[in-house]
């Protein structure tokens, strides 16, 4: 590996005093390692509500600074967040504009540190599609994308089951819509499970993303992608932990076919 990306979630952020982050950057340095920094999964930062977006918003700036003494290759978060109302034309309407607003806030906070600052595409439907991607883009022009794959076709049958089908869209639209904007990409593998759903974060061998990895990767090729992150930690979906070779398969196979 040349980088790992390093989830901060609390409680992290709590315990990451000055030893713990000389200690970060030791290891760092002693197997000749960068760092990318992924914040908290959840945060309810698309939320209307002023009580519950700028909690949000408080807590991005705690993981923003950790992020700054360990001087990361690029900080990636998830904008997520929004009333069960949401279906409401009106309401959504108001997430939308909530989440346009906070990522331009935390796309100013990287650009104060010199840190890229990236937003992933979410596996549910609240800022998981294509058209909410890009209206965020649009208007928050420093910003750039970490597109997330198995999250994308998780999102596009989540689309499916609601009945949104016109929504959808197709890995090829992602990288021809942000190819210039994508500067990260996540890769795992996915498997369909009993009920129709998805189960991801598996080692590329034979499911979904496996049997697309050489068209991804020419995208990716074609793309302004500066970094692949190898989203792999289960070996099934009895979330058994993947054994280190597995991994390595895994990598070996995506560096055969990035120039």
């Amino acid at each position: 590996f040349d980088y790992i990306e390093l989830s901060i979630d609390y409680p992290m952020t709590r315990l990451m005093d000055p030893v713990r982050i000389a200690k970060i950057k030791e290891l760092m340095e002693k197997y000749d390692l960068k760092l990318a920094i992924h914040c908290s999964w959840v945060q309810y930062l698309a939320d209307p509500r002023p009580e519950i977006h700028e909690g949000s918003l408080k807590y991005v700036e705690s993981c923003m600074e950790i992020a700054r003494q360990l001087d990361p290759l690029y900080f990636v978060f998830h904008m997520y967040g929004g009333p069960g109302t949401e279906r409401f034309q009106e309401v959504h309407d108001d997430i939308i504009r909530t989440a346009i607003e906070n990522a331009g806030k935390i796309s100013s906070m990287g650009d104060m540190n010199s840190i890229p600052t990236l937003i992933e595409n979410d596996p549910r439907v609240r800022i998981g599609t294509i058209n909410e991607i890009s209206l965020i883009l649009e208007k928050n022009p420093g910003l750039k994308l970490c597109f997330d794959i198995c999250h994308h076709i998780r999102n596009n049958l989540n689309l499916e089951h609601m009945g949104r089908t016109t929504e959808k869209s197709d890995i090829g639209k992602w990288f021809q819509m942000f190819g210039d904007r994508i500067h990260t990409v996540h890769i795992n593998d996915l498997v369909a499970t009993e009920g129709g759903m998805m189960f991801d974060h598996l080692p590329l061998r034979d499911g979904i993303i496996a049997k697309q990895l050489p068209e991804i990767c020419r995208m990716i090729n074609k793309s302004a992608c500066e970094h692949i992150t190898l989203e792999v930690f289960f070996t099934d979906t009895k979330r058994t932990l993947a054994s280190d070779e597995e991994v390595k398969a895994s990598l070996d196979a995506v560096k055969r076919l990035i120039i």
